[in-house]
This record gives structure tokens, sequence and C-alpha cells, in this order.
């Protein structure tokens, strides 16, 4: 196994860790920063493995399957704890836009895998990458919320409430793009089943 894919299975592995720092750390805030600093190390895997594995010539049809499926664990089950803690202002709209996501990433996971079946691997897109930044740097601001926010003036709170949401939404808007636009580039995929 090269250096990308261990850097990928290193975020899958993160994934239980940043979890459990989350919901310990609605009752206990320092947790949320340890929570942000494995969320963190996570993203930084995402961007390293591909940076290498594309610079050093590491492309794998390994890393091409395991990495955006990293990235959709990573994510999903971060919101999933999220929705979980409820009760909070940028937390009451978690659900919807997790529940857009998952439907999205079952789909590309469905359609990647009759791909596979005709020995076509599909690797994930710009618009794909583009969702994934939006996904992470809204999760993010979920992670910091309750450290942040309890420590900030009422109008600067407020601010950072209307940027979490303005960014859940353009997140939302990212999801349905990106799978609009991977299905138009791979059409053929699904022709050849008819």
């Amino acid at each position: 196994m090269n250096l990308p894919n261990k850097l990928t299975f290193l975020r899958i592995i993160l994934i239980p860790f940043v979890m459990a720092s989350i919901m310990i750390g609605q009752n206990n805030y320092i947790y949320m920063y340890v929570a942000f600093a494995l969320f963190a190390i996570a993203c930084i895997t995402d961007f390293l493995d591909g940076y290498i594995a594309r610079k050093y010539n590491l492309v794998t049809n390994l890393g091409k399957f395991m990495d955006p499926i990293a990235d959709k664990l990573l994510i999903i089950c971060t919101l999933i704890c999220f929705v979980q803690i409820g009760c909070e202002v940028v937390y009451d709209n978690v659900w919807w836009v997790l529940a857009l996501i998952v439907a999205r990433e079952i789909s590309i996971t469905a359609f990647r895998t009759i791909a596979a079946e005709k020995g076509t691997v599909i690797a994930a897109n710009m618009w794909g990458k583009v969702k994934t930044n939006a996904q992470m740097f809204w999760t993010i601001l979920l992670i910091l919320y309750f450290p942040l926010t309890s420590m900030m003036p009422y109008l600067l709170a407020t601010i950072y409430i209307y940027v979490t949401n303005i960014l859940m939404i353009l997140t939302a808007l990212l999801t349905i793009v990106s799978f609009t636009i991977y299905l138009i580039q791979n059409k053929n995929v699904l022709k050849e089943n008819k």
C-alpha cells in the first residue's frame, strides 16, 4: 500500500475519534477543540493523498475508489453527531442537509459500483472536490460553534450563525449541482445498461 492510500485510511481511522470528541464536547468545550484538531488533520490528509498521488504518479484504482469514500464517511459521521446534539440554532437544520448528502453519496456509490462492474473506475471530478471542501469548511464551523460563540459578543455570535447557515445552504446547493454534473459527465455508464 502506497503513502497516499495510507493517508486515506488514516482519515478513516480518525473518524471515531472525531465523533467521540464532538459528543463529549457538547458538555466540555475543550473536546470540541480536540475534535477540530482531529477533523483538520483528516482534511489535510485529504489534500495530501491526492497531491502526493498526482505528483509522484502513485494514483491507483484503490485510491480512486477509497478517497471519496473516506471523505463521505468523515463528513457524514461527523454531521450525524450534530443531528444527535440538536437543540441549537446552527444544528436545527443539519438533518436535512445530511439527508441530502447521504442520498447523493449512496447514489454516486451505486453509480460507481455499476461502472466498476464494467471495468471503469470513476474518480471524483472538480465539482465533487468543491462540494467536499464546502462540506468540510461548514463542518469546521459547526465543530467550533460551541466554544467560539460562548466567548463572542452577541453581534459576533450572530454573524457567526449567519455565516454558518449561508455555508450550509451553499453546501446543499453544491451537493445537488455536483451530483447533476457527475451524472451528465458519466451518462454513458447508464446508457450501457439499457
